[in-house]
């Protein structure tokens, strides 16, 4: 997942990221889904690695 700011369109700029390294020789993550809760709490559904909670804080 990366997050980028678009506030200027014609300049977006990448603020973040999020791209966890292959567990137990894996494949490389495969991110399907990603929401925003009211809370502000990023969840990602993985096709390999699973489920993933993380908080962007920036």
């Amino acid at each position: 997942m990366r997050i980028v700011d678009v506030a200027d369109p014609l300049a977006p700029q990448e603020v973040s990221s999020f791209v966890p390294e292959p567990v137990n020789g894996q494949p490389a993550p495969q991110t399907n889904d990603v929401n925003v809760d009211d809370r502000g709490l990023i969840h990602i559904v993985d096709r390999n690695a699973g489920y993933d909670i993380v908080k962007y804080e920036g």
